[in-house]
């Protein structure tokens, strides 16, 4: 995402729509959450090679 910037006009539109229809994810998705615990993946052997360390 660092080497792919979004373009100014598009965080823009993004902020104007939290501020209007995704308001209601302000504070996150509710129901639909998914927790990530990066420690729950340390049992993954043989750890996929297109993936970081």
């Amino acid at each position: 995402m660092l080497a792919y910037p979004m373009p100014s006009n598009a965080v823009g539109q993004l902020e104007a729509w939290r501020a209007a229809a995704g308001a209601c994810y302000a504070e996150g998705t509710g129901a639909h959450a998914v927790h990530y615990v990066p420690a729950s993946w340390a049992g993954i052997r043989p750890w996929p090679g297109l993936l970081a360390d």
